[in-house]
Formats: structure tokens, sequence, C-alpha cells
């Protein structure tokens, strides 16, 4: 705890060096802690472990403040109650526990007689937050917004709105600050319009948790079917998982949620115009809100079955002369016959079977007539009471047809096929496991089929095969159902997780093929991303290494997967760490300079998490990283470019050494062209906020 206490001390000295506001208060508040520092130093912990304690907690809260004096002007002017009660309670802390040591020790009184001055000399408020608090009452939004020009606690008009309305974006964080007190003029803060707009934006426009405009939009799956901004639903459920958050009382299962694609459209539409276009909103200047991935379904590679000499005959026999039966588009009449053929006798069906296997990979049309033709009930049937060998080729029939066509997945799924897959995941041969796993990867595409799957108890036979499979080709299909499984289903990623498939990914993800290592990461990318226990299960499932061996070595597909799932596992505190610890960073480096344009992406996600964290900032730095990211920001794809704006304001929050070094690499250019003409509103508001943060000290204007 000693170490605890002095080492947090010159990060509090680095810390004021930032300060733009309270400078007066947090001066002494710097000078305390380092009273507290060199007092600390030469004592026995053992004697005063409760005083460490204390002081330990009063300099993180110091450290908070300041952090807010530094970032957020204005901020921590209008709330300055709040922020010199935070102060206060502080250095009360250290106050008590100076009287724990006791003692007639010189640095010991005179650090209690300073704590003492600075309880009785901290104001109610700063200089200029009346005048500003009045202007809030009385909603005048030009009024304010000259107040915190004339205060110096905006640059510009620009910087002075986009801080009210970060004030309002933030608003369920400061509610959840200790010690916040200024709840009504929160309120009326956020019920401040902004921006002038010709005509107000439609209700449904606006989330009813942040009170701002969406910007992409979920909707929630109840009998409401209300729409909210997805992070803050996301923080919601997080803490309430089966609450809707405009209800009362609780659901009996855990809520989820979908994207509402026809009111992001609208949404898009809207602010295109003129009324809609200044209409944004802003993360925390200070360090970007870590992101986690928008997970995507898999698109299974469809395999061709081995071409027999009976397949051969019965795609003859029902009209067809090509061998290449997957280019093959049979007529309604012969087509007809050979799904006719699934239901006499066994040895025909298993021929049937392979046939319309073969005939529906990778061929649309034949997929479609397949379906329209019948040829999914018997298909079904014959997983649920055929042969061996006719449950293993309707099983991959299966997985064919209902691979990227969402009518014959609903189809299979309405026909009861999940349960006899599940059964042959479960149950079957050796060589039927792997198809009934692939056909259920498929299903899982949909929704409303991975509760399905699981309520059929499918994760387990799943993890099974992931496991212990003696085939690589088994593995994958295992590793990509479960991918799919846990797409953007809160329960199936728990589930996983407790039926242990977490080490069997790892393990895949280690020692697997080449195209089983990257399906392995999007697997564990997709467990890992908006589940806390799963980032943290996967580190300790010594899951990180081996992703970052396949960063640095891995084919090129595998290299993007592995660096989206070290991009979420590095919301972790710990993980982004380990990440460095295991040699991270200097292959998300050179991924980041000469990966695919995905690979890219994913890279500077990463490194925007992984420079949450001081001693990252540098590491990254040293690696050579910052040129690449500038690079990225410049010509990057548009989703690449707010990831390298997010990372270099990462870089440079609270570095001065980075702020100088991006500035002098050219950075500051391609924000300025990125905040004004960025593809997404997000990306100019991230583009914005590394201005800000890489300006603050280089003297760029």
């Amino acid at each position: 705890m000693i170490k605890d206490v002095v080492g947090a001390v010159p990060i509090i000295k680095k810390a004021y060096d930032l300060v733009k506001v309270l400078k007066k208060e947090c001066k002494e508040a710097r000078n305390i802690a380092e009273s507290v520092g060199e007092i600390v130093g030469s004592i026995d912990e053992a004697k005063i472990s409760g005083s460490l304690v204390s002081f330990h907690e009063a300099l993180t809260e110091m450290l908070t403040v300041l952090e807010v004096c530094s970032t957020k002007r204005a901020q921590a002017v209008i709330f300055s109650k709040t922020y010199l009660g935070k102060l206060r309670a502080a250095t009360s802390k250290i106050h008590d526990g100076l009287d724990l040591i006791g003692g007639n020790c010189v640095e010991v009184t005179i650090a209690r007689d300073e704590t003492q001055a600075m309880l009785e000399s901290l104001p109610p408020m700063v200089r200029g937050a009346e005048e500003l608090r009045a202007a809030i009452r009385c909603a005048e939004v030009d009024i304010l917004v000259a107040k915190l020009q004339e205060h110096r606690l905006a640059e510009d008009e620009d910087e002075a709105r986009w801080q009210l309305e970060e004030i309002q974006r933030d608003r369920d964080d400061l509610l959840r600050e200790p010690n916040f007190v200024e709840r009504a003029l929160l309120d009326a803060v956020c019920g401040l319009a902004i921006y002038e707009q010709a005509e107000p934006p439609p209700a449904h426009f606006v989330c009813p948790i942040t009170r701002a405009v969406m910007l992409d939009p979920v909707y929630l799956l109840t009998k409401n079917g209300r729409s909210y901004e997805r992070a803050a639903l996301e923080d919601h459920l997080y803490h309430s998982p089966r609450r809707d958050p405009l209800e009362d009382a609780d659901e009996p299962y855990p809520l989820r949620y979908g994207p509402n694609y026809c009111l992001k459209a609208a949404i898009e539409q809207w602010r295109a115009t003129d009324d809609g276009a200044t209409s944004m909103v802003a993360p925390s200047p200070a360090t970007l809100p870590r992101e986690t991935y928008s997970e995507s379904s898999s698109t299974f590679m469809s395999r061709t079955p081995p071409t027999t000499p009976d397949h051969v005959d019965a795609v003859a026999a029902s009209g067809c002369c090509d061998r290449a039966s997957s280019q093959v588009v049979l007529d309604d009449e012969a087509l007809a016959r050979l799904i006719g053929m699934l239901l006499p006798n066994d040895r025909e069906r298993e021929v049937a079977a392979e046939s319309v296997w073969s005939l529906a990979v990778d061929n649309a049309d034949n997929k479609i007539a397949i379906a329209k033709l019948g040829g999914i009930p018997p298909l079904v049937e014959l997983v649920t009471s055929g042969t061996d060998v006719a449950k293993e080729n309707a099983a991959a029939a299966l997985w064919n047809l209902a691979a990227n066509n969402p009518d014959n997945n609903a189809a299979i799924a309405k026909a009861g096929g999940i349960l006899p897959l599940v059964d042959i995941a479960t149950h079957g041969t050796v060589s039927a496991k792997p198809y009934a796993a692939a056909a259920l990867g498929a299903l899982a595409v949909s929704a409303s089929n991975q509760v399905a799957i699981a309520r059929a108890e499918g994760i387990p036979p799943l993890v099974e095969i992931a496991k212990n499979a003696a085939s690589d080709d088994a593995k994958e299909m295992a590793a990509a159902a479960l991918w799919n499984l846990a797409v953007n289903n809160a329960e199936n990623k728990v589930a996983i997780a407790r039926h242990g498939g977490i080490p069997p990914l790892v393990e895949i993800a280690k020692n697997g093929s080449d195209a089983a290592k990257a399906t392995a990461a999007v697997a564990l990318w997709n467990l890992a991303a908006n589940n806390l226990d799963n980032k943290v299960a996967i580190a300790r499932a010594q899951g990180i290494p081996p992703l970052v061996g396949i960063v640095s070595d891995g084919t090129d597909e595998a290299k993007a997967q592995a660096a989206g799932a070290l991009w979420n596992l590095a919301v972790n505190a710990g993980n982004q760490a380990a990440i460095a610890r295991a040699g991270g960073i200097l292959p998300l480096v050179d991924l980041a300079m000469r990966g695919s344009d995905m690979a890219k992406q994913n890279a500077a996600a990463a490194l925007m998490n992984l420079a949450d964290n001081a001693l990252n900032k540098v590491a990254i730095a040293r690696a050579g990283g910052i040129l690449p990211l500038i690079d990225i920001a410049k010509n990057g794809t548009d989703v690449a470019k707010k990831w390298a704006a997010g990372a270099l304001m990462n870089l440079a929050a609270n570095n001065p050494d980075n702020k100088l070094a991006i500035s002098r690499a050219g950075g500051i250019p391609p924000l300025e062209r990125l905040a004004r003409s960025g593809a997404t509103p997000k990306a100019r508001e991230v583009a914005r906020l590394a201005l800000g943060s890489v300006k603050s000290t280089t003297g760029h204007q």
C-alpha cells in the first residue's frame, strides 16, 4: 500500500500540469499530496495501515478532480460545488489519516496545518460559476455560451456548445459519481437546446435515456419494442438485465435487443438535412470510451462432398448429366424426381441426400428450388430417423441449404430440424457430428434459432466437438457454430463459457489449422464482446498469447480476426497489460502499417484500447505506432479512420511526449480533415476530441 500511495503522487503532480480551471484549489491539493508522499515514504506500514487506506482513497479522488479540471473545463466550473466538495472530502480523509499517525513529527504537523488551512479556504463555488448557473436556470443558451468564452472555459462558440453537449451525453455517468450533489442543475443543462434548429428532431429519434438524437438505435425485444441508443441501453442492461429502462418491473428473462436499421436510416437522412446537421453527441475528451466489436454473423464456407459413383448415378437419374453438380440448376421436374428419392428405401435416401447436399453447395438458385419443391421436410425426417449415413448426408445437405439463405434457415427450424441436429452432434457418428455442428452454426445466424439451439442443449455437444474432435475441420465447424451462437446473444455467451467452451477455442487458436485458428479467433472475439467475465476468462485460459501469435504469424485473414479479439479483450485494464507483456504491441503496429483494410481497422481499434494504459502509450510510440495511425487517419477506410483518431487521442491523453510526437509527425492536418468531413458524426466527434487532446500542449491553434 505504501508503494500505491507514493506512486500516486507523481501522477497527481503530472495531472496538475494539465489543469486549466480551479488552479488555485488544485495546486493546494497537489501540495498536500506531495506532503503525504514525503511522510508515507518514511513510516512503518504495519503501524498505519488505516492511514494508508485513507491516503490512497483521497489521492485517487484528487486525481479524478484534477483530470476533470484539465479536460472538462465547463463541467468543472458549472458543477464546482460538487468538485470542490470532492476536494474537501479528499482533504478531510488525508487530515484524518494524519491524525491516526499522530506524534510530534514536524512533517506531520506541517501537513496537518496545510490540510486544515485548505479545508477552511475552499470556497462554496468558484468565480464565474453563479453567472453560468443563472444562464442555465433561465435556459439562455446564447448567454451561457458567451459566458463560457468570457471566462476562458472555451476557445470559441463551437467548443462551448460541444462541452455543454458533452455534459448532456455524460449525464448518467455524472449521476453515478460519488458525492455528486447537483442533480437539479444537471437536469437543467440536459434540458437545454444546445444547437438551434429550424425544427426539433422527431420525438422517436431521441433516446429516452440520453435524451439526444440516436447514433446507433436498437430496439428492445419486449412487447413495447422501444428503441434506445445502443451504448446507453447496453450500460442499463449491464446493471438491470431484465428491465426495460422505462418500466418499473422486471421481465422474467434477460432482455435482448437488435439493430433498428429503419430508424437509423431515417435519422441519418434527417441528419443530412440542414435541420439535423449539427445534432451530435460526443464521448469524453480525456480518453475515448473503450469500444467493442459490432458483431457480425459468420459466412459459412460451403464444402462440396466427395463425389461417389452412386452420387453421379443419382444426379444422372434425375435428369442431370453435368458432373460439377454444385453448378447445376435442375428443372423442376428433374429436381422433383431427385427429392422423391429421399422417401423410398434407405440406400436411395442416402444417395439422394448426398446429391441434394452437392446441389446446394454455393448455388443460390438450387437452394431456392429445393426448398420450393418440398425438399426440406424429408431431409429433416432423414436426420431424425435415417441410417447413420443418411443422417450424415442429410445434415450436410441442411447445412448447405441454410448457409446464407434466411428463408431456408427459417424453414428448417419450422420443420423441426434443430432437435435432431443437436442429437446427431451429441450421439451421432464421428463423421456425422461435424456436419451437424456446421448445420447448427448456419442456423444460428438467426436470432430465434440461437435461442432454440441453446434451449435444445446444443451448446454442450458443440463444445465437446471443439475440444475432442479428431480433425481440424471438425473443430473449425464447431468453433464456427459457437461463433454464431455468441453473436449479439448475451445468454449464449455466458452458456458457452459455463459449459467450458473457452479453453478448447483457445487451444484451437494455439494449435489448429490456419483456417481453424481464424475461426477460433472470431469466436473468442464474439465471446469477449460486451461480456466482462468472458474477457477475464479468456485471459485466464491463456488466450492472449496465441492471439498475439496469430497477429504475428497467421494468415492475413487470421491476423485481422485475432486483432479484433485483442481489441475486445483490451477493454479490460488487466488485459491491456497482459497483451503488452505477451508482446502484442509490436505486431499490432506492424499490422496497422502493412495489413489489409480490415486488419488495419482492427489493429487501430486494438491500439486505441491498449493506449488507455499509461505504460502502453509509451510502448506504442516506441514501437513506431504513431506514423501508421496517422496514415490510417489520412488514407484508411471510414471506420478505420475513426479508430485511428481514437488511438491518437488516447496516446496523447496525459502524455506530453506523444502529443508533441503526433504533432511533429503531421498528425494534426488529417485529424482536422476528419473533424470537418468525416463520413459519420461519430468519426467527426472522435477526430475533434483527438485534436483537442493533441493541441492542448503543442502550441497549435
